[in-house]
């Protein structure tokens, strides 16, 4: 069946000559260079645009700036206390899969104020009982400890949110407290359970499963602490001193993330808070 072209092709060959052959041969071998580079280029850099100029016609799944920009001013809009599941699995889940274990709204007038929602999973599991464990202890028992304190007034407050995409589950829990005249301290922790496996999920292991490479989670990582930094910076001219990140630090490495999460709708989130270890509300929010 290619007997007619192959020998048409050959015919073609035979009667190039001089110039006209070289020329043909530079010009194939110039289109396959070029086809080498834009092939790599995709690869390893190209990040599509809202419009591709390398396949007219392909959307764009990349979020715009502003998308981000109002995502992460929403932040704290994702804590309602409730398990959320990807539409296409709603059916297949258990809606009970997560749900709130620990839960105190209490006041005294002189001493505390508590609104506390602290989620458990109902999952038979080693891990997942770990999990609980961890959780119950890092924001429940402080909440227990504050209705004894008599030093000062106290505002605490605990909410979650629980979501569900694929076989991962995730919970991230925000804590607020402030204590007497001091700033506020935010805590945020976040855990992703894969559900097969019953193991936590590593930064690692998500960043594969989103198709999301580690040097394009570093790049965003990176120009996020960077510009919360530069912008203390000039907060502190006219306030005074504000708090500050050391940019080169190995917890910014993406290898050492510890606060990533999943939502239902599969945008991948990493988050740095400061509370633990400083009196600051300070958030640093990357958005993949």
């Amino acid at each position: 069946m290619f007997g007619r072209p192959f020998r048409s092709l050959l015919k073609f060959f035979d009667e190039l000559s001089g110039t006209k052959k070289v020329v043909f041969f530079v010009a194939i071998l110039l289109i396959c260079v070029i086809a080498l580079f834009v092939a790599i280029y995709i690869q390893f850099f190209y990040q599509y645009a809202e419009t591709d100029p390398f396949f007219t016609g392909f959307v764009s799944s990349e979020k715009t700036q502003e998308e981000i920009t109002n995502m992460k001013n929403s932040f704290n809009d994702l804590f309602k206390n409730s398990f959320e599941v990807e539409e296409s699995q709603k059916n297949d889940v258990d809606s009970k899969m997560v749900k709130t274990g620990y839960q105190l709204n209490n006041s005294d007038e002189s001493f505390y104020n508590l609104d506390v929602n602290v989620p458990v999973l109902t999952i038979k599991s080693q891990a997942a009982a770990d999990l609980n464990e961890e959780i119950k202890n890092t924001f429940y028992q402080n909440a227990l400890g504050y209705t004894t304190q008599t030093e000062h007034h106290i505002y605490y407050t605990v909410a979650y949110q629980a979501f569900y995409k694929d076989n991962y589950l995730s919970i991230v829990v925000k804590s607020s407290l402030k204590e007497g005249d001091a700033a506020e301290s935010v805590i945020v922790k976040a855990y992703v359970y894969d559900t097969n496996s019953n193991e936590l999920v590593t930064i690692n292991q998500m960043l594969e499963h989103t198709g999301i490479s580690a040097k394009k989670a570093q790049n965003a990582i990176d120009k996020e602490i960077k510009a919360a930094e530069n912008r203390s910076k000039i907060l502190s001219v006219e306030f005074g001193e504000m708090f500050s990140r050391n940019v080169d630090g190995d917890e910014y490495k993406v290898e050492n993330a510890k606060n990533y999460f999943l939502t239902a709708d599969g945008n991948l989130y990493i988050v740095y808070t400061y509370g633990e270890n400083a009196t600051t509300n300070e958030i640093d929010i990357i958005i993949l």
